[in-house]
């Protein structure tokens, strides 16, 4: 399982995701080909109802840390709630 796919797995685990994209942005640093450092991510869920931005990365990095890497963070990260329009 790649480190992408670890992190979605790990978030829909920690959250009731109605919508999740993550995409890796490594290739945009200063980064070894095929690293998995850098990502955007954009997530839709009611968990994030009520609490604050930071509020909302904190429960993201909680969710993700038995499996993150020290140097690997993501980035752009956009937290949305309720539906997604089409």
């Amino acid at each position: 399982m790649s480190y992408n796919e670890t992190i979605i797995s790990d978030l829909h685990q920690a959250f009731a995701i109605e919508h999740i994209a993550l995409k890796n942005e490594s290739f945009m640093h200063n980064v070894p080909a095929d690293s998995e450092s850098h990502f955007k991510l954009i997530i839709v869920s009611d968990d994030f109802l009520g609490i604050t931005k930071v509020k909302r990365h904190q429960s993201i990095y909680n969710a993700l840390s038995e499996n993150y890497e020290e140097h690997s963070r993501i980035i752009n990260s956009s937290f949305y709630r309720g539906r997604v329009q089409p």
